[in-house]
């Protein structure tokens, strides 16, 4: 998905002078990061694996999953490092035995830090993304782990513990980014830490402002040995425990070998899944400029092929609106649909209200003038998470609303963002 403006939300000008430190900055970052922390500190929700799987759908796929990725599992848990008090003892490959089969030792430890978790985990994480797929050496990879702990996300001053990307984009930027990593030593079985929250919802913020065909951004939160999933939706952030990534002792018992089966098996399990499944509407493996709606109801949007046909509408000139964490939420683009000028809409509304298209049809209805046609509408996600997607293609008119109330008034008085007279 093409838009034309930066990953960051746009800032106040009046900065020159701003410190070459980029102390500013870093404060401008930190409030930031605390204001998405309180606005989420009362929506946050638990929920269990299977109920996740139920929610988007993916019961049959995890079962076809869970029988052919037996052994590739039981392989990457073999290879899961220990953590043992504040050390972490990585795993090597230790020798083969007569069938051929390699076996793993664990090599000297390390101080137990974010910097050795994360690279314990990142080598991991690469062989669940190449063990998910068919084998095919020729086909590209759909996805790619890039550690961001001494490198921030291309354009940005963002530095998540890891990203990982989709596959056939060129560049490690927000726009291309399917599921980011914050690690932390300490672990976090109660409630999460304000600041930690911050810091993943700013992470999603960035990717919900990058690509507006998100149903949700995925976090995940590797605490000590323990995982979680994030899941930064409209109505607020769902924590999904995976559970433990790590050997608790160097003795690797088949206890211990069997807890670990389960949270290798389900993260594997979502790194297998295409971005149509787990996080947007569409198929984004590849940059995609142009979309295509279907006029049957409820089914989902795919991407175009050619900008010449008929239906399909170009996504590359966005206009640039403010991008909140949760909540209410509207991407707006100008376009062209059947060679007439117009405007793509998608929005995140409630499910309890009643939807956008059917409130142009009613203004229309009643005979109210300098409303837009409708040239194309519906649903693109009926319920997820209590929240609503939708699209509209509408009749260029010369300006949005948004425009048009941002204009300096001229009869000289001052409006508010509704156009009603303001006191000075």
């Amino acid at each position: 998905v093409s838009s034309s403006h930066t990953s960051t939300p746009k800032r106040a000008s009046g900065s020159a002078d701003v410190p070459a430190t980029g102390v500013v900055e870093d404060k401008e970052l930190e409030e930031r990061r605390n204001a998405i922390a309180k606005s989420l500190a009362n929506a946050g929700h638990n929920l269990g694996f299977d109920q996740l799987l139920h929610l988007l759908k993916l019961n049959a796929d995890y079962a076809t999953f869970g029988t052919s990725m037996r052994q590739k599992i039981s392989d990457l848990v073999e290879q899961a490092p220990a953590v043992v008090g504040a050390k972490i003892y990585p795993t090597r490959l230790a020798r083969h035995s007569s069938e051929g089969d390699p076996a793993y030792e664990f090599s000297n430890p390390q101080t137990l830090a974010e910097k050795t978790l994360v690279s314990c985990f990142a080598p991991l994480l690469e062989k669940m993304i190449r063990s998910s797929g068919d084998g095919s050496q020729i086909m590209p990879r759909r996805y790619k782990f890039v550690d961001h702990q001494n490198s921030a996300v291309s354009g940005t001053r963002i530095k998540p513990d890891g990203v990982v990307y989709y596959g056939q984009h060129r560049s490690p930027v927000f726009k291309s980014a399917h599921i980011a990593l914050e690690a932390k030593v300490s672990q976090c079985d109660g409630q999460v830490p304000a600041k930690h929250l911050g810091q993943m919802g700013d992470y999603a913020l960035h990717i919900w402002n990058a690509q507006p065909t998100r149903t949700f951004v995925p976090v995940l939160y590797l605490h000590g040995s323990s995982l979680s999933l994030f899941i930064f939706a409209r109505s607020g952030y769902y924590r999904v425990e995976l559970g433990a990534m790590c050997y608790k002792s160097c003795a690797k018992t088949r206890d211990e070998a069997d807890d670990l089966y389960l949270p290798y098996n389900d993260l594997a399990f979502l790194l297998s899944l295409p971005p149509q499944r787990f996080g947007h509407f569409v198929d984004v493996s590849a940059p995609v400029n142009l979309l295509s709606f279907s006029d049957e109801p409820l089914t989902k949007t795919i991407a175009g092929a050619s900008a010449e046909k008929d239906g399909y509408v170009d996504i590359s000139d966005r206009i640039e609106r403010r991008v909140h964490i949760h909540r209410r939420l509207a991407y707006l683009f100008r376009t062209r649909f059947e060679s007439k000028r117009a405007f793509l809409k998608i929005s995140w509304t409630p499910i309890n209200r009643l939807p956008e298209c059917a409130i142009y049809d009613y203004i229309a209805s009643q005979g109210v003038s300098g409303v837009p046609r409708v040239f194309k509408s519906g649903i693109l996600v009926k319920d997820l998470f209590g929240y609503r997607a939708e699209y509209l293609i509408l009749e260029d008119c010369g300006q949005t609303i948004d425009e048009h109330f941002s204009r300096p008034s001229t009869d000289g008085k001052i409006r508010d963002d509704r156009g009603r007279l303001l006191n000075a």
